[in-house]
């Protein structure tokens, strides 16, 4: 039998989880009205971290994707420690994906550099690699949840 769970709770896992700390979510997480946080927001000029355009939120972002690729990592290798056979496909997108997150950690470290530095042509370039590498991910995992990615053949 699991517990209910009440929305604060609901609210305070989702960020802790990674999920982007809008309005609703912070109302509902701190029991404050919406419009007193945004209200407070305005006055004290708060910064949205995950907007478009400010380096703290391309880091934030790139930081999140490497954490859900290391647990996604450490599912499937879970998963393949638990099967009786050798799969593959599962140990090539296991590659993949350890490779994947070496790339976005040389981005997030680049990207210091960078801000550092004021280029935002490399942030163009850097935002289509990331939505690439994101696309070839969510395939490869599909491809796996469907049995059908890679087979050796």
């Amino acid at each position: 039998m699991t517990a209910k769970v009440g929305p604060t709770w609901a609210a305070l896992r989702a960020i802790y989880e990674g999920a982007r700390p809008t309005l609703p979510i912070l109302a509902t997480a701190g029991r404050i009205p919406e419009d007193t946080i945004f209200a407070k927001a305005l006055r004290d000029k708060w910064v949205d971290a995950y907007a478009a355009g400010t380096g703290a939120g391309r880091k934030l972002r790139l930081q999140g994707r490497i954490e859900k690729l290391e647990k996604l990592i450490d599912t499937l290798i879970g998963e393949s420690e638990a099967s009786p056979t050798v799969d593959k496909s599962r140990i090539d997108m296991i590659g993949v994906l350890f490779r994947a997150i070496e790339k976005l950690k040389d981005m997030v470290s680049s990207q210091e550099a960078e801000a550092q530095a004021g280029s935002g042509e490399r942030d163009e370039r850097v935002g289509t690699i990331i939505q690439r590498i994101d696309q070839r991910i969510l395939d490869l995992a599909r491809g796996t949840e469907r049995g059908t990615a890679n087979k050796p053949g």
